[in-house]
């Protein structure tokens, strides 16, 4: 699979190093990465990995990134997109919708969304997130058990949670004796006084002052010991120093700026503190620590008491008094017996339920079930069919002498055999008739129009004169594949909640393959939906021969008559569109521009008539943009294809044509 991962900024931080993680260790798929930000330290580290990395260098309501990201997205066609932190998760999960992306999902792992503890703008965020999160993710995950909790309080999409904890390294977090004399080395410690530490960024946050605190009422016991504080902005924090000389700490605490080297620093401590007050989700450093054999205080903030389990101590946050309590008593177990076996069981219980090997597998089971069901929804898997269900194919035709022959032999050909040809001939004045009469197959029923009529009407006799159970549409210029039939009955039958399946189609011209549409379908919650034509190409079409019982074509519609159909049995049935590309539709090396500018007047008046019935008048100004634009880049020739397409299957179509073709010239 390829999946494209949406994050805010790739600066040192718990969601950027786990995104670093998994474009490591995970061999299975296909990883690309998107930031908002500029180069940070793993956009180097994944490139040093060969991973694709695109920067975005983006500020707030920069709108020609946001469009430059559609375009972006389009340009990679991932199977998934995942998306990081909630900037990322409003922006990125709306830009990959309208590249025409559906399986998109969040990866929660924020939880500071409390006045005072988050910024107003993210706070607005979140609640635009909240209404989203039944339209556009399919899988919301989350690495803390409470941010999940917190999350679907607030009104998140319940239906779609799943919790993916953290995974971490044990090949290099691990219990290494020589880093630990290196690291102590280093920081130069008399021998047997016990080393504590916090590895946290300068944050309010972390609470580094209340820590501060509970080391003053330790010291004032007269305990020694020795802290130190590592992390971005410590050493250059002048408050964080002032508070250290106040307390008269100066002594028995050291500041130190981050370190590259978590394994060493772990290794080199005795007992690790986080004394976090809120905003934290799966803290790593209290795993990354326990992984090296390094019990942990922690304060009951996110999911920090849930990876200690009964291997450290908890307290509550904003509590300095019994933070020192449950600090004292770690020193004065260290050394002991107990000790050594808290620290072997530390580092066991990351061992066997924070694993890398595990979360990798969790993302991989989780992605492998989206992209599935997004597969078998979209695929269908041929199967045998019994040929009892008679297919009419209504084939609608005038002055096609020179395709009409493959058309009809493509039906002909079909592996399912229990067919009716329906040709309605509308007065064509070439030899299209002569074609047609040159075929001495019983399933064929000609019919002739004594005047012109129009391409709808010659549709609405062919279905009057069907006799099948189910109807399916052909053009005179048109090949289908020869398992097309076949594989959209299948999938009829497999899925009776359907009334009306399509398929992808194969562009060619002058017998040579242009490429394969990449075809979305919208429902009516999708702003797609107003400003595209429903992804269902009219000569691919197949239902049940009811729903023409219940949806008749209107006859006074003689342009884009597939798309005012649909957009009147849209609230009442359910369409179906297979990736798989069953029609290879013939491309002209001109552009009929009269002819593309009623499809497009006709398009709006059907969705204009839709919006009426539906009283979404605020959709108005859409259509009428989409109108003007369409109109402009066919007058224009801007635009050459109705549909994206792709080149990925060219040769393989294009033998498939030529297989078509050369058959046909032997009989």
């Amino acid at each position: 699979m390829k999946i494209t991962h949406i994050i805010t900024g790739l600066g040192d931080g718990g969601a950027e190093h786990t995104l670093y993680k998994i474009c490591k260790h995970d061999n299975k798929n296909e990883h690309i990465v998107i930031s908002f930000k500029g180069k940070e330290k793993y956009y180097f580290l994944l490139k040093k990995l060969g991973i694709e990395v695109y920067f975005l260098n983006a500020s707030y309501f920069s709108i020609n990134k946001f469009f430059f990201l559609i375009k972006l997205l389009k340009s990679i066609k991932p199977d998934i997109v995942q998306t990081w932190l909630v900037h990322a998760d409003l922006v990125g999960s709306v830009a990959a919708k309208l590249a025409g992306i559906k399986n998109i999902i969040w990866n929660v792992r924020y939880s500071k969304i409390q006045f005072g503890q988050a910024k107003l703008l993210t706070i607005l965020i979140i609640k635009m997130l909240v209404k989203i999160s039944y339209i556009l993710p399919v899988l919301i995950l989350y690495c803390s058990k409470q941010a999940q909790s917190i999350y679907e309080d607030k009104g998140y999409d319940k239906k779609k949670s799943k919790f993916i904890p953290n995974g971490y390294d044990s090949s290099i977090l691990k219990i290494d004796k020589q880093l630990e004399i290196i690291f102590k080395k280093k920081i130069q410690i008399k021998k047997h006084l016990p080393l504590i530490g916090n590895v946290a960024r300068f944050d309010p946050q972390k609470d580094h002052f209340n820590l501060l605190k509970a080391l003053s009422i330790i010291k004032s016991k007269k305990i020694d010991f020795l802290c130190i504080l590592v992390g971005t902005n410590i050493n250059k924090s002048m408050r964080l120093a002032k508070e250290v000389e106040r307390l008269n700490l100066s002594n028995c605490v050291k500041l130190f700026g981050p370190s590259e080297n978590i394994s060493e620093v772990m290794n080199g401590l005795d007992l690790h503190i986080m004394s976090s007050s809120y905003g934290e989700g799966f803290p790593n450093v209290v795993a990354e620590g326990m992984s090296c054999g390094t019990p942990s205080v922690v304060t009951d903030v996110g999911d920090a008491a849930f990876i200690v389990g009964n291997t450290g101590w908890i307290v509550p946050p904003k509590d300095p008094i019994q933070l020192a309590n449950s600090i004292q008593k770690a020193i004065n177990e260290i050394g002991t017996s107990k000790w050594n076996e808290r620290c072997k069981n530390a580092q066991l219980r990351i061992m066997n339920e924070f694993s890398l090997i595990k979360m990798l597998n969790s993302y991989n089971c989780e992605w492998s079930k989206v992209y599935k069901d997004d597969h078998e929804k979209f695929t269908v898997v041929t199967k045998d069919v019994d040929m009892e269900d008679k297919i009419s194919i209504i084939l609608p035709t005038r002055n096609n002498e020179k395709t009409i022959f493959y058309s009809i032999k493509s039906i002909l050909n079909q592996s399912y055999k229990n067919l009716e040809l329906i040709i309605v001939n509308d007065f064509s004045i070439d030899k299209t008739k002569e074609v047609i009469k040159s075929f001495n197959d019983n399933r064929i029923i000609y019919l002739e129009n004594e005047q012109k009529m129009g391409i709808t009407y010659s549709i609405m006799r062919g279905i009057k004169k069907a006799s099948g159970d189910y109807i399916a549409r052909m053009d005179g210029d048109d090949i289908s594949t020869p398992e097309r039939l076949k594989i959209q009955l299948s999938y009829l039958k497999q899925n009776p909640h359907i009334d009306l399946v399509a398929s992808n189609i194969i562009l060619f011209s002058n017998n040579e393959v242009i490429g394969s549409s990449d075809l979305k379908l919208y429902n009516s919650n999708n702003i797609n939906f107003y400003i595209r034509t429903v992804g269902l190409p009219h000569p691919t079409w197949l239902t049940n021969a009811k729903f023409f019982q219940n949806f008749k074509y209107d006859p006074e519609v003689k342009v884009a008559q597939d798309q005012d159909l649909l957009l009147r049995a849209n609230n009442s049935c359910q369409f179906g569109l297979l990736k798989d590309s069953l029609v290879y539709v013939r491309i002209s090396d001109k552009i009929n521009v009269r002819y593309k500018l009623k499809q497009v007047y006709n398009l709006l008046l059907a969705r204009m008539n839709y919006l009426n019935k539906t009283r979404l008048f605020f959709y108005y100004p859409l259509i009428l943009m989409s109108f003007v634009r369409s109109s402009f880049s066919y007058i224009f020739r801007l635009k050459k294809f109705d549909h994206e397409i792709t080149t990925q299957s060219n040769s393989a179509y294009q033998n498939l044509l030529y297989k078509i073709i050369k058959i046909d010239k032997k009989d």
